[in-house]
């Protein structure tokens, strides 16, 4: 199985030899939802683990309370991470990935695990997302040359402009074009129009990271 980790590909290999592979086409993000479910999906497997309360109680019941509230809130964590990395990795893939990273329980909120743990399983689905939503990131700039401009927050991300321009200056057809990452979009229109073009891109990942932060400082703690 050929892997272009470059344009954000991946790949998995089960022990009895079977492999899958991932790619975050434009149509895989689609799959995940209305544009504005992408970015929020985005922002859920970028939000950080939930801070663990002091354990510096007076009495017994009162640590062992916070102990158990702890557990609690990790392990609700790592279940939405859990369960967020398996919806973004099944829609980039066209191969049953069920004997690779397992699939949800018919009991609420259960998951069967499969070979792949969930911190892999989260590192992969981020990588996919980010070479879906964000693209390249950009190029370093002398503090001197970086644009002053602040970026927009960007609350959706819409996939079909990113095609139509790929049809119609690309020469792609539709679907191959459906088919590009975004990583693999901005290497193609650079390659033809000239690294200027590529500053609109990394205009873009700023301000979708400039909206994930702002959203994840608006969103309330889960418990």
């Amino acid at each position: 199985m050929r892997v272009i980790t470059a344009i954000g590909e991946q790949g998995l290999s089960h022990p009895d030899g079977r492999q899958a592979l991932l790619r975050p086409s434009f149509y895989a993000m689609t799959q995940l939802g209305t544009p504005e479910r992408i970015v929020e999906l985005f922002a859920e497997l970028h939000r950080a683990p939930p801070l663990i309360q002091s354990m510096s109680f007076d009495t017994i019941g009162a640590r062992e309370q916070a102990h158990r509230v702890n557990l609690q809130l990790i392990r609700r964590h790592w279940r939405d991470m859990l369960f967020l990395s398996w919806e973004v990795m099944t829609a980039c893939s066209d191969d049953d990935l069920t004997p690779f990273i397992g699939e949800p329980g018919s009991r609420y909120g259960s998951y069967r695990l499969g070979p792949v743990n969930p911190e892999v399983m989260l590192a992969l689905a981020r990588s996919l997302m980010q070479h879906g939503v964000i693209g390249p990131l950009p190029k370093s700039k002398p503090e001197a040359d970086a644009p002053k401009k602040q970026g927009t927050f960007t609350k959706k991300f819409d996939a079909l402009p990113f095609v139509s321009k790929a049809i119609a200056h690309l020469g792609l057809s539709e679907g191959e074009a459906w088919n590009l990452t975004l990583t693999g979009f901005a290497a193609h229109w650079e390659a033809k129009f000239g690294e200027n073009k590529q500053e609109r891109y990394s205009e873009e990942h700023d301000s979708t990271m400039n909206w994930l932060e702002q959203v994840n400082k608006l969103r309330p703690p889960k418990r």
